[in-house]
């Protein structure tokens, strides 16, 4: 029984105590002025109406003072209950002195946790420094930025393709003679600066040194290759100056496409950088990308197939395994496929065009009432969509998702809803807001392709989502990386800590199956988990997605 109700039983027990006593203590014996006593019982009228509004009154005031009361006490128990779903919230200190010492230790205890959680991320960040960087220029080492362009070229958003654009610094070693070792490093560093500084200019870039004198920048949603060629040159037009003679610098670029392979970009790159040495002209080489014809068509004829694309329904959804540590089914993940200019394709084909037209939205509906069709048909299926970065900040998408979703409550709870890690933190209040409209409903809410950006993880455990799937690039040999598979236990162990699963992606092998489940990861997805899921379906090769097979 509420404190409110308690209240208010007491004040009309009190009121008909106090009738009652009224009544018994205003008998009266009547003798023979009888008119008296008729007009002292009337004058009691007025005085049992004040006291009865004067009960009201106070209970009205009691009624308010208990509210007033009770709002700490439902802030201490929504608080209780975060930390019980893993979310260390805090509360503001109430006025009244008994319940003020609960909600700051409650407050303690979450900030304690939230800052355990702080030193968490910024010792993974510290590991993630040692295992995956370059001691003297502080960019990636080779091997890890091999799985950051093996991830690149396996997107399917509206982020796929880009440019790799290679630096090669010929003469190191006579440099090292010449200057001197520190001097060499001091170089090295400028160089590495200048990288970083032309790759901050793309939302989505990263730089590695592959070896000695090898340096290269990654980016990815569109950028061409020419035009990040050109600002690199401009950048170390000036770096080696007459003291560093005979050394030179050679700049090699070129654009990819999502589904072609690592080995293909490497080998269409050294050649260009080749042809740079020997020409010995001070530009950049640009070797022509694989995909350079279809990328080549005006967005005028794009915005026309799409239109048609989707008022002709021509959007399907593959679906692909995404299994347990121990082999169960978790859920299958939709790709979207689209029949354009007579053939299907990829989602990495044809997504950076339509987010150049502003199209992702009406892509990314088209997904979703897919992706209901199938979980309606299917009464056992769970299934997992990818959302833009427009669609998340769309607000009559949400809107339409939501009451899409309101309507169907079996379908909801079978839906896992992804955002990459990048979207989230580029629109953060957009991605509280989906959260907060979906969880409700029942719908997983995760990151896609994430362990980036440790420093923001304290941050997650408050939005309120379900799982991280962690990027390919810290996955793709784990088995033969030490250092790999410590980072991996460390963003396990404290993503577990508050209440998230995490999914290991682009698995490919037996080898770094088995160690990812020897390392606590709770699921895991790629083109080897066919091997376990069994009946399920197994990941396509880029072979087969790019003939949309």
């Amino acid at each position: 029984m509420s404190l409110i109700r308690q209240f208010w039983i007491a004040i009309a027990v009190v009121m008909l105590l106090s009738l009652a006593a009224g009544l018994v203590a205003g008998t009266l014996g009547l003798a023979s002025r009888s008119d008296d006593a008729y007009r002292s019982l009337q004058g009691t009228m007025p005085s049992l109406a004040w006291f009865a509004g004067g009960g009201l009154l106070c209970g009205l005031a009691g009624t308010l003072l208990l509210k007033r009361i009770r709002r700490p006490l439902r802030a201490l128990v929504e608080q209780a209950q975060a930390i019980g779903d893993r979310r260390f919230i805090t509360t503001p200190e109430p006025r009244t002195r008994e319940l003020r010492a609960v909600v700051r230790s409650m407050n303690q205890l979450s900030a304690r946790i939230r800052s355990m959680l702080d030193a968490e991320a910024q010792r993974l960040e510290e590991l993630q420094r040692e295992t995956q960087r370059d001691e003297p220029t502080g960019l990636y080492s080779r091997r890890p930025f091999l799985n950051l362009i093996d991830s690149a070229l396996a997107r399917e958003d509206a982020r796929a393709g880009g440019a790799l654009v290679l630096v090669r610094l010929e003469g190191l070693a006579r440099l090292n003679q010449r200057l001197g070792r520190a001097a060499a490093d001091a170089l090295l560093r400028t160089l590495a600066q200048r990288l970083r500084e032309v790759a901050a200019q793309h939302v989505e870039s990263d730089c590695g040194r592959l070896n000695a004198g090898d340096f290269a920048i990654l980016t990815s949603g569109g950028a061409a290759s020419a035009l990040v060629a050109d600002a690199l040159d401009e950048a170390l037009r000036s770096l080696l100056g007459e003291d560093a003679a005979p050394a030179r610098l050679l700049i090699a670029a070129t654009d990819y496409a999502p589904g072609e392979s690592c080995s293909q970009l490497l080998a269409r790159i050294d050649g260009a950088l080749a042809a740079a040495a020997e020409s010995g002209e001070a530009r950049a080489q640009i070797a022509p990308g694989r995909d350079t014809m279809r990328s080549a068509r005006p967005l005028d004829a794009w915005r026309a197939e799409l239109e048609a694309a989707l008022a002709g329904n021509r959007l399907r959804l593959e679906q692909f395994a995404v299994v347990s540590r121990t082999g169960a089914l978790l859920h299958h993940e939709a790709a979207a496929r689209m029949q354009l200019y007579g053939e299907w394709q990829h989602a990495g084909r044809f997504l950076p065009a339509a987010a150049r037209l502003g199209m992702a939205s009406a892509i990314d509906a088209c997904v979703v009432r897919a992706a209901v069709r199938s979980l309606e048909q299917d009464d056992d299926g769970t299934l997992a969509i990818n959302l833009s970065a427009e669609a998340l900040c769309d607000h009559g998408f949400r809107d339409a998702l939501y009451d899409i979703l309101k309507t169907r409550p079996r379908v909801a709870r079978r839906l896992w809803i992804e955002v990459r890690e990048l979207s989230e933190l580029h629109h953060q209040v957009e991605f509280r807001a989906l959260c907060l409209a979906l969880r409700p409903l029942g719908c997983r809410v995760g990151l896609d392709h994430a362990g980036r950006h440790l420093s923001r993880f304290a941050e997650l455990q408050d939005i309120g989502i379900d799982y991280l799937k962690i990027s390919a690039a810290f996955v793709r040999g784990i088995d033969a990386l030490p250092g790999n598979r410590a980072f991996m236990r460390g963003l396990c162990t404290i993503a577990h800590s508050i209440g998230l699963m995490t999914i290991a992606q682009g698995v490919v092998s037996p080898a770094e199956r088995d160690c990812l489940a020897a390392l606590g990861v709770d699921g895991m997805t790629g083109p080897g988990i066919g091997i376990v899921a069994g009946r399920t379906r197994p990941h396509a090769s880029p072979e087969a997605a790019d003939s949309g097979t």
